[in-house]
């Protein structure tokens, strides 16, 4: 073995170690869990902070379930929405997010909890599995009623056993998806450092023909609830300087959703930004920001065939990073983050499916779009258009293949336009009524 393998191969073994052992000493601690209120009014739910203050997070009636993602030893308040006990007090319960996965939450009459969780549910499937088995084989041959039964405890047995393989195939699953996130946060500095890697292979190359005009679209990642185009010419110069424009004025730091439905600065995203209202009213004159947008959902319906309409979406975002040279210890950046819910589960009513990012301008050097956990690396080109779909038709939201990051800007600067589109919003249920965690203002209050 050469000089050259042999430091290769121990530096492989280094980078193999590390990843196995953080694996198995750091666990990934973020949980998603359900809450369902059988209760007979409706609730409050409020997160216990660290410092004992409880932001509320909304109200749940009757029959509802909503989705909420957070971490292994979170707790949360559960309160009875009719303060009914002596002195106006209202009755609350607490609960806490434990480290199994699948954590459905149930509050009962009487403001009762009652939790179960993926071991719990294999656990009761599994129960009494052996003696079930053994009754089996003499019943069997005895026939008639007896037999009848047997078979019934037969394919309890049989559910058991089923049910503890499906345990087995969901623990490696897991493992095997937090391996992949952790390699995926090791190559991230790699892909991000390689200012020369161009973008990914496209699986497969189509042409989109809108108003007569073809654009090539390049599937660079192509799955049921997760997909990344990139669309030639999207964006003309004219609108561009349109958006550039308009911005101006009201250029700011640019924010990130926080754990109370509200929005804050924050170090893992360095970049300027302004938000564009779109003038429909002027779309019949060739209001070239009108057309921009129209062009967005007219590409997003192509794809989806959800018939997805302008009344009630974000406003456009114009959003510009700036490089400040290679000596730069905090340059402008978006490191990795999801633009909607990454959780696997289903689709909360009003919130992200889709973002299409637009490139005005493109650094001289950095500035790539770089998608960690599908592998999918996305080299600017000015006027293209960068399109990723995050939710399948079932419903179910991506599970991270769509966690993209915006890798640092070290020369020359990166303009962009964005557009982040929803599903179920309109002219009565506006993207604006609704906080960053999905809950609309109105039940909140």
């Amino acid at each position: 073995m050469t000089r050259v393998n042999k430091n290769l191969f121990v530096a492989l073994s280094i980078l193999i170690y590390s990843v196995f052992h953080v694996i198995s000493e750091e666990d990934d601690s973020s949980r998603s869990f359900e809450i369902t209120n059988k209760y007979a009014h409706p609730i409050e739910l409020y997160w216990v902070g660290r410092n004992g203050d409880l932001p509320k997070l909304g109200e749940i009636v009757r029959g509802q379930t909503a989705q909420f993602n957070s971490f292994i030893g979170h707790a949360f308040e559960v309160r009875d929405i009719n303060c009914s006990d002596e002195g106006g007090v209202c009755r609350f319960e607490r609960f806490t997010v434990n480290k199994n996965h699948d954590q459905l939450f149930y509050v009962t009459e009487g403001l009762n909890i009652e939790m179960v969780d993926d071991s719990i549910m294999v656990s009761l499937d599994a129960q009494n599995m052996t003696l079930c088995e053994e009754q089996s084989k003499s019943d069997l041959l005895q026939g008639g009623p007896v037999a009848a039964l047997a078979l019934r405890k037969l394919r309890s047995c049989v559910k058991g056993v089923v049910a503890n393989e499906l345990k087995d195939v969901r623990d490696k699953i897991r493992y095997q998806s937090e391996l992949r996130e952790h390699l995926a946060d090791s190559w991230e500095n790699y892909t991000c450092a390689d200012n020369d890697l161009e973008t990914s292979k496209a699986i497969k190359t189509k042409t989109w023909i809108h108003k007569g005009i073809g654009r090539q679209v390049s599937v660079l990642h192509n799955k049921t609830r997760s997909k990344i185009h990139v669309v030639s010419n999207f964006i003309s110069d004219e609108e561009c300087q349109a958006m550039q424009e308009a911005a101006a004025p009201s250029l700011h730091d640019a924010t990130v959703a926080d754990s109370s439905g509200g929005s804050e600065l924050s170090a893992s995203r360095k970049a300027k930004q302004a938000g564009i209202r779109v003038p429909w009213d002027k779309e019949k004159d060739n209001n070239p920001i009108a057309a921009l947008s129209r062009r967005v959902y007219d590409y997003t319906n192509h794809v989806t065939g959800f018939n997805i309409k302008e009344h009630g979406q974000e406003d456009l975002m114009s959003i510009q990073y700036f490089g400040r040279g290679e000596n730069d210890t905090e340059p402008d950046r978006y490191k990795p983050h999801c633009d909607g819910d990454c959780t696997g589960l289903p689709h909360k009513p009003a919130t992200r499916f889709a973002t299409m990012v637009m490139y005005c301008e493109v650094a001289d050097k950095g500035g790539a779009t770089n998608f960690k956990n599908a592998g999918v690396h996305v080299k600017p080109v000015k006027n293209a258009g960068l399109f990723f779909l995050y939710r399948g038709d079932d419903g179910i939201m991506d599970k991270g293949f769509t966690t993209h990051s915006g890798c640092p800007v070290i020369l020359g600067s990166k303009k962009l336009v964005t557009q982040w589109i929803r599903l179920g919003v309109d002219e009565q249920n506006r993207w604006s009524d609704f906080n960053t965690l999905g809950v609309k203002l109105s039940d909140v209050d």
